[in-house]
């Protein structure tokens, strides 16, 4: 159930001024949402973000509570262990070819990020 205003409120009856997104996000169906005031203001600007992805959602959702006073803080400033280590986690290392597919894809990956974020928006 989605009650945004209900949300905000007990965030400051709680005294909670710092917010961490974490799990997954999913989305409410019509059915599900509850329009109490501060749902009716940011139901809109969730609607278009929504068009964009769930990170793009939650961006959006993390700014609009900053807006309302709220710090969004990152796992890895609250939870730093719960994060992947970097580097090969098994003791099995990739071998040459493995380690040339990974560099495609990342040579592949990152074309096409950069392909998306100079698209012109229409």
């Amino acid at each position: 159930m989605v009650r945004f205003g209900r949300a905000v409120k007990l965030f400051r009856s709680e005294n909670c001024r710092d917010l961490v997104f974490i799990g997954t996000l999913v989305r409410p169906a019509l059915s599900e949402i509850r329009l109490d005031w501060g749902t009716l203001r940011v139901i809109a600007a969730c609607g278009r973000r929504s068009r964009g992805g769930d990170d793009h959602l939650l961006s959006g959702i993390g700014r609009i509570l900053e807006q309302d006073g709220f710090r969004m803080v990152g796992i890895r400033d609250v939870a730093p262990d719960l994060l992947m280590p970097e580097g090969c986690i098994t003791r099995a290392a990739p071998d040459q070819s493995a380690a040339a597919d990974i560099a495609r894809g990342r040579d592949v990956l990152r074309a096409s990020v950069r392909s998306i974020s100079v698209r012109p928006r229409l």
